[in-house]
Order: structure tokens, then sequence, then C-alpha cells
């Protein structure tokens, strides 16, 4: 009779309130349940349990159909064959029937299987980021496959990818070439720096296609400060002149008259070796922001016409690579060879010195 008088009550509840309460008496909707406990026993609501091959089958002898949508069953283990309806049940989980077609509740992480069907995935349809996001991949990978211009673009023309034609567009959603760039602005379109990059240089490729800057042909002639002052010229000196460079390959053109006080011979003699270095002090020459490509000298033996035109012209050229985004090099000599006694050499600062660089490659 109890339970005669409970159900009563409950069906009366239900028609009165069309809402019915379990574990308490006044539901906030068609069905609220409350727990019982505080944890001490089980709380929930278990759904009906199926495995995936149940659900197949009874999906394929139309058990479920649009009477059915909305509907939400548990399946423990997935559809060993899942395909039509069931295809997306690939694991165990929470599904629900669409009306068509059994979709995965998802659990705010997507397996490989879901997004290669679309399931609750990227795929799925159009949304918005509720905030930062980032993906780890860890070791997997992450590809985009398409076979349309414009298949895949960020902020319509900032970047686009043209799957069709496999191409890559900046400023644009029609690039015509493999990397296509375009700017509104000058020297806005592209920008490469390593280091080597300075106003009036030409972007130049190695025998595989990789790229630098390099001087151009069209760069103007360096031209360096020459000495003004008579200067003795012994081993290891700096001799008051010196060229500041860019980065790149210099052709370095030395010129410099030397005279000799005393009177020079066969016997009698000294060869005079000018050098470049970086430093403008110290013990002898020394080599840093540039490197020698070749031949590092300019050298000449001194003249033996005798006095007052004992002039000797020392002239050559030095090859260079300066490394630096800037580099000034210094003129030195270097190891001087006497025979016999010593007539003396000094440098002179008539027209005829020079000191300049141009482009090499």
């Amino acid at each position: 009779m109890k339970h005669l008088f409970t159900t009563a009550a409950l069906l009366f509840s239900m028609t009165a309130f069309a809402q019915v309460g379990i574990n308490n008496t006044s539901p906030k909707a068609t069905l609220d349940i409350t727990a019982k406990t505080t944890g001490t026993k089980p709380e929930g609501l278990i759904m009906p349990q199926l495995s995936g091959n149940n659900i197949h089958t009874a999906t394929a002898a139309t058990v479920y159909g649009t009477n059915q949508k909305g509907l939400i069953v548990y399946a423990s283990s997935a559809d060993t064959n899942p395909t039509g309806a069931t295809a997306n049940i690939t694991a165990a989980g929470y599904y629900y029937f669409d009306g068509t077609n059994w979709q995965k509740v998802m659990t705010g992480s997507v397996a490989n299987a879901d997004l290669a069907t679309g399931v609750g995935g990227i795929y799925k349809g159009s949304g918005s980021l509720s905030g930062n996001t980032t993906v780890t991949q860890g070791a997997n990978t992450l590809a985009f496959t398409s076979t349309t211009t414009n298949g895949f673009s960020v902020d319509g023309t900032t970047l686009s990818v043209d799957a069709a034609n496999h191409r890559v567009g900046i400023g644009t959603t029609t690039p015509a070439t493999k990397l296509h760039t375009v700017s509104s602005s000058a020297y806005g379109a592209f920008q490469m720096q390593d280091g080597s990059e300075a106003t009036g240089k030409f972007l130049s490729s190695n025998a595989t296609g990789q790229a630098t800057w390099v001087n151009s042909p069209l760069t103007p002639v360096v031209f360096g400060t020459l000495n003004s002052n008579y200067i003795t010229l012994t081993d290891n000196k700096y001799i008051n002149s010196n060229i500041t460079l860019t980065k790149g390959k210099w052709l370095i053109y030395i010129g410099i008259l030397v005279t000799s006080p005393g009177t020079p011979s066969n016997t009698n003699n000294k060869w005079i070796r000018l050098t470049l270095g970086s430093n403008n002090s110290g013990a002898s020459a020394t080599q840093s922001g540039f490197t020698f490509l070749s031949s590092y000298l300019v050298s000449g033996w001194l003249s033996q016409i005798p006095s007052p035109y004992s002039y000797t012209f020392l002239s050559g050229v030095i090859p260079v690579d300066v490394t630096n985004a800037s580099q000034t090099l210094y003129l030195w000599t270097h190891s001087l060879q006497l025979v016999g006694t010593d007539p003396g050499a000094t440098t002179s600062f008539f027209n005829e010195n020079y000191l300049f660089a141009v482009p090499a490659y």
C-alpha cells in the first residue's frame, strides 16, 4: 500500500508540475536529481550502456530513428566496424544520436581519428577561441592538405597558401610564383638580415641557391685617408694611412711613394713590404674583422737611381673579405729585409700616393 501511495503521489506531482524531483520536493527542471549523500556512497546518473557493436546492429535495424534524436548512451567499447551511422564510435565513451548518425560527446581532447572524420574537432565548423591557445605537438606532426587556391589563409591577405598551384602569397591571395609578396610601400615587401646587409648591396646566391647580400658593381669606390708627413720606414710600423670598408669582399689598391736619404745599391738596399691590419698601434699588424683572400703584401726594392731622383713607388692590390659590418684597415710595414748597409727609407706625400677600394666578387 505504501508503494501505491508513493507512486500515486509521484504521478500527481508529474501531472501538476510536469517536473520530477528525485531526493527533492521542488524540482527546478523536467528532471531534477539531488545527491542523497555527500559522497559516502556513489552518486550520479548511469546512462544505458551498450557495446559499439550492439549500437551498430540496432542502428542498422532502424531501432534508432528521428524520434530518438538527442538520445544519449554510453558505448562500453568501440564499434569494430565503424561505418555509416556509427562511423564515429571509435572508442568507449558517451555518444548522442542526431537523428541520422551517432556523434561523440567531446571531452576536451580530440583524437586523430576524430579529426580525420571531423567529429567535434577543428574541421567540424567555424568558431572562436575564448582565449590564448597553444597546440603542444611533441613528436607529432601537424599537416594540412588542400586542393584549392587560398586553401589556407591568415587574416585575409596576410598569408595565403594556394594549394592548387603550390604557391604562397604574402599580401595577396593570388600568388603568381612560389613566393609572391605584395606591399603598398617601398621597401615593404621583403627584408632579409644576415649581418651582410647595407645600403646599395645586391642579393647574390651561391651554387645551391643560398643567398646573401654582396657589394654591388655600382657601389662607389671607397677612398682611404693618406699620410701627410714624412715617416721613416722601419719593421712593423703603422704609417698613418687607413681605409674604412663595409662587410663584403674588396680589392684594396695601394700606391705609396718612398724616398731614400742614402744611396741604395745592389749591395746596400732594403726590401720594403706593406700590409694591412685592424689595429693602429702595437708591435705589428693584427687581423680582426677581416681576412686576406690571397696575397697580403705590397713589396719592392728601393730604387738605385742616384739622388736627387732616388724615388721608389710601391704599388699593388690586396684582396680582403671584411666580416664585420664596418671595419677600418690600417697600413703597416711588415718584416723589412735589409741587404748590406741600410740606406734608409721614408714615405713621401706627394700626389702619386693613393689608397682606395672597389668591390670584389
